[in-house]
């Protein structure tokens, strides 16, 4: 009921016209078509998303410009980018990326040089955990700052110092007009309170910690960028916003001027907020949204609120800030009249990784998008095109591959319990995700409620007894059908029978050259809809209809299936850019009029249609449901989630891993470039223009031969073939993903046709390893990604899809491949991935209680970290290839407060103390060097300087003894080993001052005790047997235990 006022307003449309007397409208300037882009958090993953982003807004910016001339073509505009976490750090490469100026001096936009890439390729462990000359990890505290947490932030010095070029003003004007004029994108990020602020409501204490920072970027006229705050209306608005305080713009050059002279405010155009966010306040707040929590430390924020909540009872102001006086005028300007806002004051707090709770911020996107769109000049939303979101997440695999069908055993464990407590963190970074998606009107288009109106006026037709009604053709020949077709439905009684209907209309009234009219396109609708009335009307009656009837209305039925089909098809058109927003918007109304005539059509496939089984009652009241929730929604919502194909490298380590080296960081960047033209590809094949020469059909294979051909415009316009590294991967992951949907037998003939063809024009994958380019690491690295295979978790794919390495099959996949690694840590990595984790663990626990000596010198768990300490570092050392010193004693590396000199002197201490229980004697050591040839064996040279034996007298027996060995590793935690032992008597003479023996023992816990049997062949006592317990790193437990 709703929807009868639009039956009445349609009504007293004209039908249509005659091509001869229609002429074609004046171009209009061109809609926009807004899309939203919101990135996940995902630590070094910030490299893939680094790629799609670039890829993404290169080629759209390459289509902009192709419509500045051609209406025909989409406009795509970007209207609001989100992040969090390391997504923060993109969303302003995005933003800044699109409001780019391509001719500025010095600018490089190219697929190998660009902002992104050399933002993340720098980014490594070596530069994150800061390393001293003797090893990769260390316990150096200098290269830390006091802010910092296990990671250190200056790894991003040379993202900072870029950042900061771009935004502030003086270093624009030497670099000239960097960005273009007007251009202006809504930017936000979420952070999360360390502490969190307590609100009231009914009654209760609430606490959050979950923010969001809304800004908006915009150039000015110089082509200069201004970071500002973004304040949205009461209807949008959320409590949980942080306002930064705004530097407000420099006063005119002269109050006063002179006759003739102008000011410069005068020379400059008013923006539309006088007052910007500092860029050191930008910078610190992105460094806030990406502080993943224990690898950076928290960020102190600035900003302004009406009181500051800490724990202790809020604090008012009657007067705001001079600070916050630029906000509390933006919000008062944002709000409704009459509404007062409180006077505001500086608060400063500590936040941290906004994805903690709020991961995936699209609901933010939402907020700023609409606020954004609603404050454009004359802007309408478009009737026919929907707001786009695109939603990049990184975890959503295409293609996945099956499970391995292993059944773990049900036991209750400590695992179980862990697993559940990453579970629950990760749907808390997801939980706003759910909340912004749940009653939204997500994906209830007009184009796609248009195309569930077809089908199911396709399978009511269908039970009517229809005969098959053929579709509509595409292309060219498409022109001809639709001026028939919109003849045919406009007659005073048209035809029942569609092929009659079409074949009856006056040749002088269809053109064969141009698609119908958007205005005959309303008038099909109204036709439908009158059709549908009147075939309700005679289904309706009280008596049956006679077979001639029934007949007619089945047919009739049919017709208005085809006509309900070739307007949502029409919806597909891209000539916008001609067609008169009136008319789009009555077209709008007139498809949902539609739906308001369904009901009264559901009789005519009798008790198909009436029954209490109808398999058309559900999908007639989700229909209406549809209807309704679009007649409401001033601008319709898609949301398109990305995909990828291809493992990471940085999904390994709790997406860590790519920070391991700066390849595998460049080809995850190369792989997100992949995804991004894939997903560009895709869709255009799932919305494809009605009137394209070639319209490919749902088929498998003829997707991906339409896939194929999108790929070579998108590639051509990204420079693709101009890069090795780029080239290969694509090559690479295409054919790859080609094999796991149509098979390995199809592949060579599908590569052969045309829409795949151009790929044999990429330069020639590399095959010298001397040569050790780019392109060839990139290419072991992509190997050993692709390296792993399993049958696909959809059954529908004919090959098999990719599975996801675990860190062991990594690093063996590269060792076995001859990667070369550029950093240390890499290097480390692969000679031996159990020290690396040990030297990891090491330097982790050194950080943590660095920082808790420095907050709280008592800490009571300081003697309980300590002892990990102790044990992480042992177990380091323990991998050394060459150890002189065994001792965990960390010299040249001092421990935070602690003094240089005392590691040294723990070193007077022995290194091991054994207790001989059979001569009541004590034997000590200060070196015990070893060699470590392999994992297995050992090669000990035990030297004990001093050995003292009380069994037989009162003074005790001095000696030494030296006692070369080769030990062999039972498992981790145990060893055995044996040796020939020389023992030397300091107050015998002769013979009897050298005695020869051997050794067998077994060490435990990290090599710490010992448990040994001996002999020495003494004279006078031959073959004299001793026993003895041993105890090993005895200065370095002081050490440690004593911090």
């Amino acid at each position: 009921m709703a929807l009868l006022p639009l039956s009445l307003l349609l009504s007293s449309l004209t039908l249509t016209a005659s091509p001869d007397d229609v002429s074609p409208p004046a171009p209009r300037p061109r809609e926009a078509e807004p899309f939203a882009l919101t990135l996940s958090g995902g630590v070094s993953l910030g490299a893939y998303e680094a790629g799609l982003s670039w890829a993404l807004v290169r080629y759209l910016r390459a289509i902009e410009k192709e419509t500045q001339t051609d209406l025909s073509e989409r406009h795509p505009q970007l209207v609001t980018v989100t992040g969090a976490s390391a997504g923060s750090i993109n969303a302003l490469l995005v933003a800044l990326a699109w409001c780019a100026n391509e001719n500025a001096p010095g600018h490089t936009d190219t697929i190998d040089k660009n902002d992104f890439r050399r933002t993340w390729a720098p980014v490594g462990f070596d530069t994150l955990l800061p390393a001293s000359e003797v090893t990769p990890f260390s316990f150096v505290e200098q290269r830390y700052e006091s802010t910092d947490g296990l990671l250190a932030r200056s790894a991003f010095e040379s993202v900072i110092d870029s950042f900061h070029s771009k935004l502030n003003e003086r270093r624009g004007r030497e670099a000239g007009l960097q960005y273009r004029y007007p251009c202006e994108v809504p930017l936000g990020i979420t952070v999360t309170r360390a502490v969190p602020e307590t609100m009231e409501e009914a009654g209760l204490r609430i606490p959050r910690q979950s923010f969001s920072i809304l800004w908006k970027l915009e150039i000015d006229s110089k082509g200069h960028a201004h970071i500002r705050n973004q304040f949205l209306s009461e209807e949008r608005s959320s409590d949980a916003l942080v306002y930064l305080t705004q530097t407000p713009r420099s006063p005119p050059v002269s109050a006063t001027p002179s006759r003739g002279r102008r000011t410069r405010s005068d020379r400059e155009p008013s923006l539309k907020n006088p007052s910007s966010v500092d860029a050191d306040a930008v910078i610190k707040a992105l460094e806030a949204s990406s502080a993943f929590p224990f690898a950076f430390g928290p960020v102190h924020l600035s900003y302004c609120a009406p009181s500051c909540s800490t724990g202790a009872p809020h604090t008012t102001v009657s007067v705001s800030d001079p600070a916050c006086e630029e906000v509390a005028a933006g919000l008062r300007k944002a709000a409704s009249p009459g509404t007062r806002i409180p006077p505001l004051q500086v608060c400063s707090q500590d936040f941290f990784d906004g994805g903690v709770f709020d991961n995936t911020p699209v609901g933010v996107a939402l907020q700023q998008a609409e606020q954004f769109l609603t404050q454009q000049p004359a802007r309408e939303p478009l009737p026919l095109r929907p707001l786009t979101y695109l939603f990049v997440d990184p975890d959503f695999r295409r293609h996945p591959a099956a499970p391995s069908g292993v059944k773990l055993k049900e036991v209750p464990d400590l695992g179980k319990q862990i697993d559940f407590l990453f579970s629950a963190v990760g749907t808390a970074r997801s939980f706003h995700l759910q909340t912004s998606i749940q009653n939204k009107g997500w994906n209830q288009t007009l184009l796609s409620h248009a195309r569930h109106t077809a089908d199911w006026l396709f399978k009511l037709a269908e039970l009517a007894g229809s005969p098959p009604v053929q579709a509509a053709p595409t292309g060219s020949e498409r022109h001809a059908f639709g001026w028939r077709l919109a003849q045919c439905l406009t007659k005073p009684a048209p035809e029942p029978l569609t092929q009659t209907c079409l074949t009856t209309v006056d040749p002088k009234k269809v053109d064969n050259n141009r698609p119908v009219p958007f205005t005959s396109l309303v008038a099909m609708a109204q036709g439908l809809r009158d059709m549908l009335t009147q075939s309700g009307a005679m289904c309706g009656r009280a008596s049956p209809l006679s077979a001639e009837e029934a007949l007619e209305v089945a047919q009739r039925l049919g017709l208005a299936a085809l006509t309900q089909r070739f307007l949502a098809e029409e919806l597909n058109r891209s000539d916008y850019g001609h067609a008169n927003p009136g008319d789009l918007q009555l077209l709008r109304q007139a498809l949902l009029a539609v739906t308001a005539t369904l009901g009264q059509v559901l009789p005519c496939a009798g008790s198909h249609g009436t029954g209490p089984f109808s398999p058309l009652r559900v999908p007639l009241a989700a229909r209406r449901r549809e209807a309704e929730a679009l007649a409401k929604l001033k601008q319709d919502r898609s949301m398109v989630v990305s995909s990828r194909f291809s493992p990471l490298a940085s999904a390994q380590l709790f997406n860590f891993g790519a920070f391991l080296d700066e390849p595998l960081r460049m080809t995850d960047y190369y792989i997100g470039i992949y995804e991004a033209a894939h997903q560009l590809a895709e869709s255009f094949c799932t919305e494809q223009n009605p009137y394209n020469p070639v319209v490919w059909d749902d088929q498998v294979e003829s997707q991906q031969q339409c896939i194929g051909a999108k790929l070579q415009v998108i590639t051509s316009k990204l420079g693709v073939a101009e890069s090795g590294p780029a080239a290969y991967v694509f090559e690479t992951l295409a054919k790859r993903e080609l094999e796991a949907v149509l098979g390995k037998n199809a592949l060579p003939k599908i590569l052969a046709r045309e829409e795949w063809a151009w790929m044999a024009a990429f330069p020639p994958p590399p095959k010298h390893k001397f040569l050790r380019d780019d392109t060839f690491t990139v290419s072991q690295v992509l190997s050993v990604l692709l390296s792993k295979d399993a049958f696909c978790q959809d059954t529908k794919g004919l090959g098999k899809c990719l599975a996801d390495l675990d860190l062991k099959e990594l690093s063996q996949g590269l060792v076995k491949e001859e990667y070369l690694p550029r950093s240390e840590s890499m290097r480390l990595f692969l000679a031996d991935p159990t020290r690396w984790r040990w030297e990891l663990v090491t330097h982790s626990t050194s950080r943590i209680a660095t920082i808790q000596t420095e907050a709280r010198p008592n800490w009571e768990f300081g003697p309980a970290l300590n002892a990990v300490r102790l044990l992480t570092s042992r177990g380091a050392d323990l991998r050394e290839p060459l150890r002189i010193n065994a001792s965990s004693v960390p010299l040249g590396q001092t421990p935070s407060g602690t003094s240089e000199v005392t590691p040294w002197l723990f070193t007077l201490l022995p290194y091991r103390a054994s207790i001989d229980v059979a001569h009541r004697g004590l034997m000590l050591s200060w070196f015990e060097p070893t060699l470590r040839p392999n994992e297995q064996f050992t090669v000990r040279l035990g030297l004990n300087p001093l050995e003292l034996r009380w069994k037989d007298s009162a003074v005790p027996l001095v000696s030494s003894s030296f006692t070369p060995s080769l030990a062999y590793a039972v498992s981790t935690l145990a060893s055995v080993g044996a040796g020939p032992t020389v023992e030397a008597r300091w107050r015998e003479q002769g013979r009897e001052q050298w005695a020869l023996g051997g050794e067998v023992y077994a060490d435990f816990v990290q090599e710490r005790i010992r448990l040994g049997l001996g002999f020495r062949d003494t004279p006078g006592t031959p073959w004299a047997g001793l026993v003895y317990l041993s105890f090993a790193d005895v200065n370095g437990m002081l050490f440690w235990m004593t911090r």
